[in-house]
């Protein structure tokens, strides 16, 4: 894809990848087509298994050619953490034996200390992890609702010459296009990621993959309607986003659970639909907390928005939705814990429409973020879940600093905004910051592995990684 017809696409589809300029309620036109920029041009193998359910199409991979770079889980049950992770056989203490503590960073941003993180039972979760990463993608298609679904999928791979995966057409990232599974530790946990308002699937690969590396099945979806190409919207489509992206997440995974159903493929025999996460950024954020248990009291909206609340960015969409009614989504199997990046949508949930969350959830916003701001979103959407709940701000971060997007050439000046804000975090600093604390949630909640608590204690956090403001609530789990 040619620069000067990328930067353009960006710069009028991403300004407001959230909450503002009609990002804070999902919803979807269900004509509705996926970016191309986030679509495969890599031819998949021959053998390459179509879904068995809710497609027609063969995977493909989501990224171009970089020239020379390099069984369904058994029932729900409590898990042993020195058999499903043989070096944690001597976890470290449970935090959730605590009381709830709270960090807060003093010192300017930095690096974390890599010599200092390691923890003697457990690989590093601010690191790399232990495996490789493949990625492929796929054209599901839901029929029931005549929509596309387009999803891309990171999983733990064994490279075998594969180049690596080249995202947008410009960045390049860690995992190897269409590289084999790497079944040495399968089934292993599925993580959903949405992404934000008119975003892409790919956006936040620095996240995704390196969840990927630490043994998870990471599986984002393309919500159509509002993605980067998807320039033809008005506000009562927008609202019907709120619809259909936490039905798009649940839709993706019952598909990439299907495909690891099959005898054989890139994820056969590769998912546990047992342990399963729901994660987002900003539009995508608030998806991830519908899907989480949140609900939207309509009438309550509709009312504060008319009273003139902060956060009024969402009232745009509200009134498209009926009074009276109550917006929830069904249950998603398996689901055990999710992570909001840069949420949105306070002001639709209020003051009670995140208690019904049935998961622990971790929070992160950013003290330099201009369209979710930490008093407007992040923070009063962490006072309204219930425990054990998280919540990292991390100093200096701004939107779009936990997405890939500002990597493209030239973003400082086609996304000043966003992309150009003075004093903000690189992503991959943001990234090195909260990247850890967002495995060990998952690897604590989703996996049942206690070793990883000691990521989670605020004492340890506010002295290696000085640049985060780590509130844990241990509680109990729902």
């Amino acid at each position: 894809m040619r620069i000067d017809l990328l930067l353009p696409a960006v710069a009028a589809s991403l300004l407001a990848l959230a909450c503002e300029g009609g990002g804070s309620v999902p919803g979807t036109d269900p004509a509705g087509l996926p970016d191309d920029a986030a679509t495969a041009e890599t031819a998949p193998p021959d053998d390459a298994p179509a879904a068995d359910r809710g497609t027609d199409e063969a995977p493909d991979a989501v990224a171009d050619a970089a020239p020379d770079l390099p069984p369904e889980a058994a029932p729900d049950t409590a898990i042993d953490p020195a058999l499903a992770d043989p070096v944690s056989a001597d976890p470290a203490p449970d935090p959730a034996d605590d009381a709830p503590g709270e960090a807060v960073a003093t010192d300017p941003p930095g690096d974390p200390a890599p010599e200092e993180t390691s923890h003697p039972l457990v690989p590093d979760p601010f690191a790399w992890g232990p495996y490789e990463v493949g990625m492929t993608s796929f054209q599901f298609f839901d029929w029931d609702r005549m929509r596309l679904v387009a999803t891309t999928v990171w999983y733990p791979a064994i490279p075998g010459g594969q180049k690596h995966a080249v995202y947008l057409a410009l960045i390049t990232g860690r995992a190897y296009a269409q590289a084999s599974k790497d079944p040495s530790g399968a089934p292993y946990p599925l993580v959903l990621f949405s992404h934000g308002f008119r975003g892409t699937a790919v956006q936040s690969i620095g996240f995704t993959e390196h969840l990927a590396s630490h043994g998870y099945v990471v599986a984002a979806m393309d919500h159509a309607g509002n993605t980067l190409t998807d320039f033809f919207s008005d506000d009562k489509k927008v609202a019907q986003v709120a619809l259909d992206r936490p039905r798009d997440v649940a839709f993706a995974s019952e598909q990439v659970i299907a495909q690891s159903r099959l005898s054989s493929g890139f994820l056969s025999g590769m998912v546990d639909t047992t342990r399963v996460a729901v994660t987002g950024h900003s539009f995508g954020g608030y998806t991830a907390l519908m899907v989480a248990g949140g609900q939207v009291d309509v009438s309550g909206a509709q009312a504060a928005c008319a009273a003139g609340t902060p956060a009024d960015i969402f009232c745009d969409y509200v009134g498209y939705w009926p009074a009276g009614q109550c917006i929830r989504s069904d249950p998603l199997p398996g689901l055990k814990a999710a992570v909001a990046l840069a949420p949105g949508g306070s002001s639709a949930f209020g003051p009670t429409g995140l208690h019904t969350v049935t998961v622990p959830v971790a929070v992160f916003g950013g003290t330099l973020d201009p369209t979710c701001p930490v008093e407007i979103e992040t923070h009063p959407i962490f006072l309204g879940l219930p425990t054990p709940k998280g919540e990292g701000i991390v100093q200096s971060a701004s939107h779009m600093s936990y997405t890939n997007v500002c990597d493209i050439p030239l973003s400082d000046q086609a996304l000043k905004d966003y992309c150009g804000v003075e004093g903000m975090l690189e992503d991959d600093q943001t990234f090195a910051i909260m990247n850890g604390v967002a495995v060990s949630w998952l690897k604590r909640y989703v996996e049942g592995l206690p070793a990883y608590a000691a990521w989670l204690d605020p004492a340890w956090v506010v002295v290696h990684q000085p640049a985060l403001q780590w509130t844990f609530q241990p509680g109990v789990p729902p």
